[in-house]
């Protein structure tokens, strides 16, 4: 990580068509803000960002350019401590120019080296350039990974095959993997044969059996035919010499496919010791057997690329650009194997590689991250193609004329120069560019110099406004206007081709150089070709460090242009001989057998032919020539003696030459190691300095682990670990407290002994999490800091052996914390069985399981530790709902490195290896305790979280002597054993059921039936509700109907009874009159019943009085007969007919 301090002075956007003549302008129009701020620049990670200055504090970042975007970095011609460069935009045409000044000239050409490295890291990660100088190289892998736009997968690299075609069949991954088979066979089968050959060959049979190393290139170089329909393969199964050099190894052999013949034996091919290959080479055990390199890789799928990474070499194995991609396909019967067809340097041949996943489904989210990601690369590259044109009517150009025309004038000659091209302008531009000129406030009192860079500001925004809408003079579109105004008949096409021809021999005429040589001249863009380039390939590859510009508009400089940029030929300057082609004379001078004289005897024939300066030159020379011949005369034919000397020689120097190359690499890793050392333990050590205890820890270190008393153990840990000791002294802890226990029982976990280079070499199912969690494991400390850098790398070795050692716990969070303590302190080894010590041995793994049982009753000793010891305060936290559970879990999941400074965090590391995990208690206890004033302070659920998040992690000198001074004063052991069995006790009478609990049970029943009852009677009551409403509605419409006959029934009655009172009057006042039988029926019938109606309606009034004179119902009842009776000899005879009918 580079830091460089810098004024920064701001920026402007600009014309992707800008030109190094309106550069000077630019920076004029930057200057004019007058704003100035102090911030620090920092180079990492492919980025350059800006940090405010602020008390020595890094603030948030001002802004962050990548590396890849920046364009002509260059420094002000005059003023050696400010410099600028551009930024493109991706989405927009336009380019961001950014100027800053430093104090100190060399920073300039320091930033400026460490972009050009960044950018060559970018673009060639395969091979790190690692610096002692610079430690950021050791951590730091490929600056261009990014987290947040990858995904990352563990995968299994199975090997290469070279295709003829860039697509594949579906069965490519099944039939790759059947000639792997059967190459393996062929292998073994070969082996063996030698190794039984061994004993008994002569060296001829070895000969024979052995071809030469020319002849093994040769059969490794061939390509054998493939039994695919389609394609054409060469099983390759590890990797060739070229790969070795990227990191797959070199004592692999690459086998071809032979069909009907026999396999040719090879032996892997030797390595000269000393070599890059050598180092890469298979490692070898003790009884001789050749151990396979782990091909367990971390597969990355980035923005633009993919990426093959070796966790164990801490190398980018592999590394291709989804440009050049072809195809990616998945096995049909393997459906765990995938692979992608890439296409290599030569535009003929294309590879594929193979891999295998832990499961299907981790094959299928690779394959649909690497299309996902295609399709986004081919997309931008395809908005990233967008070609700067110009042509010579484009307004730019027309800025770019004017800025070279007063670049060496005076204030004044700029001022008139500026006017008189404005003049050219059309009369509406002219308005606009003059009425904006003359609306600034400040225009009057200004000088001539000022007013010139406003006038060139008003004229570049102008001009880049007009140039968004223009339309460029080129072959298409005159052919299209010439389409649409002169029609596309047959009457107009002699008259088109005629003004296109014409009009491109007009544009392609050469003129006489007076005329045409400074309007070309002028015309021409030189940045033009360079921003064509650096809108594909990335522009600091090759670009010099610095481009210097005119510091001010009005003084010329011998500016040096970037790379790309053509420089003007100057009228009459030379021409190199090279580039100019032969004249005809001089082809036929070459085609008739004579061949020009060298420059020796050209020289040759003037010496001879020479004046008599050139005779005194000759009797100069002339001793040496003769001493030249003399030691041409002195080489003889050596005999074999000497030849015999100077091949010892030759070998004694090649001894000495690669003995001086393993020294220099022995070297090399000893410093890079010692580097790395220093890198991990950046932390501040917190309390009393350890380091007048090293001559104490070496003691203890050197004497047996039995020997070593406590109490002096314990008074060296009281007194302080020193950084640099701290790893062996918890492997010399870890060690003696193994010696006091009994043996661990494997058949808990059958791979406890597994070697640790095993566990690297499977695939672990927990990948995702593991590979999540790595970015968010001490994302601060320089070691872990860089993504899938040597840090990472190594921390998810180490978990993803543990997850395939214990596949019951396999990988929770928190987990990493504590294995990257140990990673900070010794290697990866070391770093994996203490891990395996701390979990097994000091009983860590039950916080981790599943179930998280032993966590939740850590949880309930803290809470009943915190309410013995501190009952307010434990009141106040449940008051408030705080639960251990919120801000403990986390301390005891961690080990406290999640929230607290590695300084603290190694102290609780020292007292876990002398003690055991009791020490966390006593730890999150003192606090606690420590803190409790600031705790009972916070009167809401809010601040208490807040302060402890913020306040509670701080730890400085004075509180951690506090701290660690109650910690070894408090001892509670036996408080500990009793809040276990009291868990325990609780927990079993919770389950166990009681006699209340079994009546709660029966009535819980009983009211469940009676509910179920309860609402199938609900229901029928809603029916019978329903029923009679149903009811009800129909007889409320037979009363109406009821209602209504009667109302006609009534009607009718009184129609009879009054035609029968006419007839009966009738009758009486005519005697004479005779009437019919019938009719005197009726009117018998009608007197009927009005008599008994009488009687009815006597009765009712009757019951209706009666009550209300105080007679009983009784006497009523008695005398009602008696009453009906008079009733009824009171009531008139019926009407009487004169004619006597038997009827009647």
């Amino acid at each position: 990580m580079n830091l460089y301090h810098v004024d920064y002075l701001g920026y402007a956007t600009a014309d992707r068509r800008s030109s190094p003549q309106m550069v000077p302008w630019i920076i004029a129009e930057i200057r004019k803000g007058g704003s100035m701020q102090k911030i620090s620049i920092e180079i990492r990670d492919g980025f350059i960002n800006g940090y405010v200055r602020n008390s020595g504090k890094k603030e948030p970042s001002l802004f962050s350019h990548k590396i890849n975007l920046i364009t002509r970095p260059m420094m002000v011609h005059g003023n050696s401590i400010s410099f600028l460069y551009f930024v493109q935009d991706l989405s927009e045409p336009i380019l961001y120019c950014y100027l800053f000044q430093t104090p100190e000239p060399e920073d300039v050409m320091n930033l400026f080296e460490s972009m050009r490295e960044q950018s060559n890291r970018i673009n060639h990660p395969g091979g790190p350039i690692r610096s002692h100088s610079n430690a950021s190289t050791l951590t730091s892998l490929c600056p261009g990974i990014s987290p947040s736009s990858s995904h990352f997968f563990e995968v299994f690299y199975i090997g290469k095959i070279k295709v003829t075609h860039k697509k594949v069949p579906d069965t490519f991954i099944d039939d790759a993997l059947d000639k792997f088979h059967t190459h393996e066979l062929l292998k073994e089968r070969r082996n063996a044969l030698l190794a039984a050959k061994d004993k008994n060959q002569t060296p001829d049979d070895n000969k024979l059996l052995t071809p030469p190393g020319r002849d093994r290139e040769r059969a490794c170089s061939e390509s054998g035919p493939s039994t695919s329909a389609s394609t054409t393969t060469q099983v390759i199964i590890t990797s060739s010499d070229s790969d070795s050099q990227s990191g797959f190894g070199s004592a692999e052999i690459i086998k071809p496919e032979k069909t009907n013949d026999a396999p040719t034996q090879l032996e892997p091919m030797r390595s000269r010791s000393g070599s890059a290959g050598s180092a890469l080479s298979k490692k070898t055990d003790q009884n001789g057997a050749k151990s396979e390199d782990n091909r367990t890789m971390v597969f990355q799928v980035g923005h633009t690329d993919l990426r093959l990474i070796s966790p164990d070499r801490k190398q980018i194995l592999l590394h291709k650009f989804l440009k050049d991609v072809t195809c990616c396909t998945q096995g049909t019967k393997h459906e765990a194997h995938f692979g992608f067809i890439c296409k290599e340097t030569n535009p003929e041949s294309y590879i594929g590689y193979i891999f295998k996943c832990q499961s299907e489904s981790f094959a299928d989210d690779v394959v649909g991250a690497i299309r996902q990601a295609y399709l986004a690369a081919t997309e931008a590259a395809r908005k990233e193609k967008q070609p700067v044109i110009s042509c010579d009517h484009c307004p730019m150009v027309w800025y770019h004329k004017l800025c070279a025309e007063i670049e060496s004038l005076s204030d004044k000659k700029v001022q008139a120069a500026i006017f008189r091209r404005l003049e050219l302008l059309p009369d509406e531009e002219q308005e606009v560019v003059l009425t904006k000129l003359q609306g600034a406030e400040t225009i009057s009192g200004t000088s001539v110099k000022d007013q010139n860079e406003l006038l060139m500001m008003l004229l570049r925004a102008h001009c880049e406004s007009k140039q968004s809408r223009h339309v460029h003079d080129t072959a298409e579109n005159r052919h299209e206007f010439l389409n649409q105004y002169l029609g596309g008949s047959t009457i107009f096409m002699k008259a088109k081709r005629s003004l296109t021809s014409s009009f491109d021999q007009l544009l392609k005429r050469k003129g006489s150089r007076d005329d045409i040589g400074p309007m070309v001249k002028e015309l021409s863009l030189p940045m033009n070709a360079a921003l064509c380039k650096e809108s594909n390939n990335s522009t600091l590859v090759n670009s010099p460090t610095t481009l210097e510009v005119p510091q001010t508009p009005n003084r010329r400089a011998n500016s040096t242009y970037a790379i790309g940029t053509p420089i003007p030929q100057l009228a009459g300057g030379s021409i190199d001989s090279s580039q100019q082609k032969p004249s005809p004379m001089m082809n036929i001078f070459l085609k008739v057998g004579n061949s020009p004289k060298t420059h020796d005897e050209e020289g040759g024939s003037d010496l001879q032919a020479g004046s008599w300066r050139q005779a005194i030159f000759n009797n100069v020379i002339s001793p040496n020539k003769n001493l030249n011949q003399d030691t041409k005369a002195g080489l003889t034919k050596k005999d074999k003696a000497e030849l015999r000397a100077l091949w010892r020689k030759a070998i004694n120097q090649q001894v000495l030459l690669i003995r001086m190359e393993k020294e220099n690499a022995r070297l090399k890793a000893h410093q890079e190691e010692a580097t790395m050392k220093r890198i991990k333990l950046e932390y501040d050590d917190i309390g009393a300095s350890a380091t007048q205890n090293m001559v104490v820890w070496d003691m203890i270190i050197n004497k047996e682990a039995r020997k070593v008393d406590s109490q002096i153990l314990t008074q060296a840990i009281r007194q302080g670990v020193p950084r640099s000791k701290r790893g062996e002294i918890w492997l010399f802890l870890a060690e003696r407290h193994c010696s006091k226990i009994p043996p661990f029982d494997t058949t808990k976990c059958p791979n406890y002994n597994v070697p640790y280079e095993d566990l690297l070499k499977q695939l672990t199912s927990q990948q995702h999490a593991i590979l999540i969690d790595l970015g968010r494991t001490f994302p601060n400390h320089t070691y872990f800091s860089s993504p899938l850098g040597p840090g990472q790398l190594a921390l998810f070795n180490l978990l993803k052996a543990y997850s395939l050692l214990d596949p019951e716990v396999g990988y929770c969070q928190g987990l990493s914390f504590v294995a990257g303590v140990l990673l900070l302190h010794m290697s990866e080894e070391q770093a994996f069985f203490m891990l395996r010590h701390v979990m097994f041995r000091r009983n860590l793994r039950s916080q981790y399981l599943p179930d998280m049982a032993a966590l939740q009753v850590q949880l309930y000793q803290l809470s009943r530790l915190l309410h013995d010891s501190h009952a307010d305060l434990h009141a106040h936290l449940d008051k408030h709902e705080v639960a251990p559970t919120l801000y403990a879990a986390p301390w005891l999941l961690t080990i406290f490195a999640s929230q607290f400074p590695l300084g603290f965090v190694t102290k609780v590391f020292d007292l876990l290896f002398l003690e055991g995990t009791e020490v966390l208690f006593r730890v999150a206890l003192a606090l606690m305790g420590h803190h409790k004033e600031g705790l009972l302070s916070c009167d809401s659920f809010e601040l208490i979280m807040d302060y402890i998040k913020t306040t509670l992690p701080v730890i400085n000198k004075q509180t951690m002597d506090k701290i660690m001074k109650e910690v070894f004063c408090t001892d509670i052991s036996k408080q500990l054993l009793e809040y276990v069995v009291e868990y325990h006790v609780l927990q079993e009478q919770m389950s166990t059921p009681r006699p209340e609990d079994k009546e709660l049970k029966r009535l819980k029943a009983s009211n469940k039936t009676l509910t179920i009852q309860n609402r199938a009677l609900t229901e029928q009551l809603e029916i019978a509700t329903s029923n009679i409403h149903r009811l009800e509605t129909n007889r409320t419409s037979h009363m109406m109907t009821i209602n209504r006959l009667e109302s006609e029934v009534r009607s009718l009655e009184v129609t009879v009874s009054t035609l029968g009172g006419f007839i009966s009057s009738l009758a009486y006042n005519n005697t004479d009159l005779e009437i019919p039988s019938e009719i005197l029926r009726i009117i018998t019938q009608i007197n009927n019943s009005e008599r008994r109606k009488s009687v009815t309606v006597n009765v009712l009034r009757c019951d209706n009085t009666l009550p209300n004179r105080g007679i009983p119902l009784k006497v009523i009842d008695d005398n009602t007969p008696l009453n009906v009776e008079q009733n009824r000899k009171k009531i008139p005879p019926p009407l009487k007919s004169t004619v006597s009918s038997p009827n009647l």
